[in-house]
């Protein structure tokens, strides 16, 4: 897939900004803050971002999950993003206030998802546990052989210049 399908592709993609203010908490946010979710029946495809406390950046890839999203009950929809926001997180989980600490100190960790890469590596089967099957086996003394006769050929190069 070339960099103008990616580009196409997200270009085609229902975006918004969901004010979730009148909800009872706030949105967290952490290092990998970025949540991809395929739902598997329908093929649809959502990308949350938190963008502040009060405000959800999101994008899908079919305007009904877009207006779902946009119409959800706002508590219910920040505590569906901040726990998927725990899964997502590999070191850090960030609040703009000490209210959620406890939330925090009782979830982080627990729920634990692979990072983006690691779904892409898992899908394309290449985590580093397949890849001894996917080279060919190798043979040291061989290997050994042509580093010997390359380094013979270059002294034998460099003494004659």
């Amino acid at each position: 897939m070339s960099h103008e399908d990616i580009i196409g592709r997200l270009l085609e993609l229902n975006w918004g900004v969901v004010d979730v203010r009148l909800s009872a908490i706030e949105l967290l946010t952490s290092d990998r803050p970025v949540v991809i979710d395929n739902d598997q029946q329908s093929g649809d495809t959502s990308f949350v971002l938190p963008v502040g406390p009060e405000k959800l950046f999101i994008a899908t890839t079919s305007k009904s999950l877009h207006d779902r999203l946009r119409s959800a009950d706002n508590k219910k929809l920040v505590e569906a993003v901040n726990r998927k926001i725990f899964g997502c997180a590999s070191q850090y989980v960030f609040a703009r206030t000490e209210r959620q600490m406890r939330f925090i100190e009782n979830r982080f960790g627990s729920e634990s998802e692979p990072s983006l890469a690691e779904k892409i590596l898992r899908d394309a089967n290449l985590m580093a546990d397949n890849f001894h099957s996917m080279l060919p086996p190798i043979d040291p003394t061989e290997y050994r052989q042509k580093i010997v006769e390359a380094i013979a050929r270059h002294e034998a190069t460099a003494l004659s210049t």
